[in-house]
């Protein structure tokens, strides 16, 4: 069927946005830094996570063994003036640059997320939690206590134990007594918003117990490829339709028929699309309305979930699509 490139954009409307402070339940614990299916078995490997995309390293001599998705990528080392950086020879190039705990990888010319060494918490990181509102911020020069009617308490000294893939802690000693923050690896949703979290946060202030939320939404949201079983009320059957959600703020995929891009907002409460345009191509009747419907609902979302079972959950008005991550 003949084709015609060209370029359709799509209004965005979004409900207001509000920043609120987290409610929690929790989800299944998270299983994104198990090793890549392409590692043999038996071979000894570093693992790291690059938000949703579990990667792991092999160093032999001056090369690097890159496990990522179902391919092992040889590597080779290159001159850098920090760190230890290593390059595919093939174009466009994997790059794989490691600079202590945290690495940089760009994957046949796409920038990944930031990678970090599996059991090391990306830094600085926030946990929140409310009735009664806290937040305790983290970061390498000390630890910061806030709290409503309050005086801020900031740069407290800490102690951090616990190096494990799924939970770290932190202590500190603080003018409302002993502070003792547990950070678990696992899917926090905020009971207000819906607002998915990667880490549950349990904090321990004086005779007080409150639970909360932790870090960066963005990081259950990129690094996958979020391939898409329903749209609205359709399933989406034989047709493939895709989410990728960039580090730069970008979204692509394929709506059906079509390649789409434009760009995602992630605020306290909900997520916002906005600048959506697509190529242009013919197709089916049936992929052409499946697309349009899908589009439709992405120019309208205001939320954004991770269920129990580990699917994307995007909502607009009453409608929503599921994908799951691959």
């Amino acid at each position: 069927m003949a084709s015609r490139l060209a370029f359709r954009i799509f209004a965005c409307v979004a409900s207001p946005l509000m920043l609120m402070a987290c409610a929690q339940t929790t989800a299944p614990a998270d299983s994104s830094a198990v090793r890549p299916a392409s590692v043999p078995a038996g071979t000894a490997t570093t693992g790291w996570y690059c938000a949703q995309l579990p990667v792991a390293t092999r160093v032999d001599g001056e090369r690097l063994r890159l496990f990522v998705r179902d391919q092992e990528l040889q590597l080779n080392a290159v001159r850098s003036a920090s760190g230890a950086r290593y390059q595919t020879e093939t174009r466009p190039t994997t790059e794989f640059w490691v600079k202590g705990s945290e690495a940089q990888l760009s994957l046949e010319g796409q920038v990944m997320p930031t990678c970090y060494l599996e059991g090391k918490l990306p830094m600085p990181i926030m946990a929140r939690g409310n009735e009664p509102f806290w937040t305790v911020a983290i970061d390498s020069d000390g630890l910061s206590l806030r709290r409503p009617s309050r005086s801020a308490q900031t740069d407290i000294a800490y102690r951090h134990e616990g190096e494990h893939r799924l939970r770290q802690r932190f202590f500190a000693e603080t003018s409302d007594g002993s502070l003792e923050l547990v950070l678990t690896k696992q899917v926090c949703r905020d009971t207000m918003t819906g607002m998915p979290y990667p880490y549950h946060a349990r904090l321990r202030l004086g005779e007080s117990e409150q639970q909360g939320c932790a870090g960066d939404p963005e990081q259950l949201l990129q690094g996958a490829e979020w391939h898409v079983q329903r749209v609205g009320d359709s399933s989406t059957g034989s047709h493939v339709l895709t989410i990728a959600f960039l580090p730069d703020g970008r979204v692509v995929g394929n709506a059906g028929c079509n390649r789409f891009f434009g760009s995602y907002q992630l605020s306290g409460e909900g997520i916002r699309f906005a600048q959506m345009g697509s190529t242009r191509m013919a197709c089916e009747a049936d992929r052409m309305a499946l697309e349009q419907d899908f589009l439709r609902i992405l120019s309208r979302a205001y939320r954004v979930e991770i269920d129990n079972v580990g699917a994307l959950v995007i909502r607009s008005e009453n409608r929503v699509i599921r994908a799951f991550a691959l």
